[in-house]
């Protein structure tokens, strides 16, 4: 999530402290007004927007729902600003992508309800799936119709334009170029832990991933 936030994209803000000796990740509520007392901002996870029960949150073969392109009509039909909200949804898939993490399903994406409309929450639970051998490879929504993360080709990310309505060719360099970015930030990221005293060798495995990902797109 820090990562993500570093290659500026919105994600929910986190941070490492000690509460009774114990190591804690803390993350900052998005749903919440500050102001006294604090308001609820009322939000709706992906499943909830749709329609679908928890138990529909992954993506199967040949399903329309959830999806990317369910999203991107949810955002046409409700957001004030739809483009800069499905750009970001697409920039969210490619970081998920990148990063390994096949459980981006959809109680993993939000709507928030602001004052000036119904917007695409922050990010959160991001995680790097791909490095924990015993949890699924298969991507929790498709990119295209391919949810085989290894599988995946120019005309998958093509489709997955057209599924937010964008330009293949000019969201090609999108996401090359944030590639790029994501990789670069993850290596700062990691060096920047192993000088702070949180660096795991896990976060080197990340890494590794996120190259590997970034030579594949």
């Amino acid at each position: 999530m820090l990562l993500a936030s570093r290659c500026r994209l919105r994600a929910a803000a986190v941070g490492l402290t000690s509460i009774a000796d114990r190591a804690c990740l803390v993350v900052e509520r998005f749903d919440r007004e500050r102001t006294e007392p604090s308001l609820r901002v009322h939000q709706e996870d992906l499943c909830q927007a749709l329609g679908l029960t928890p138990d529909f949150k992954y993506q199967l073969p040949g399903w329309r729902v959830p999806s990317f392109s369910a999203l991107s009509n949810l955002l046409d039909e409700h957001s004030p600003f739809p483009g800069l909200d499905r750009i970001a949804a697409a920039k969210a898939a490619v970081f998920n992508f990148l990063i390994g993490n096949a459980d981006a399903h959809a109680k993993n994406i939000a709507l928030l309800y602001t004052r000036e409309g119904v917007r695409l929450a922050p990010l959160y639970d991001l995680v790097s799936t791909a490095c924990y051998p015993d949890l699924s490879t298969e991507l929790a929504m498709g990119i295209g119709d391919e949810l085989d993360p290894n599988a995946i080709t120019s005309m998958n990310w093509a489709d997955l334009a057209a599924d937010f309505g964008l330009n293949a060719h000019a969201f090609e360099h999108v996401r090359r170029e944030q590639a790029a970015t994501v990789f670069a930030k993850a290596e700062e990221l990691r060096d920047e832990a192993r000088v702070a005293g949180w660096h795991r060798p896990i976060l080197d495995q990340i890494v590794d991933v996120i190259g590997a990902r970034r030579a594949q797109l």
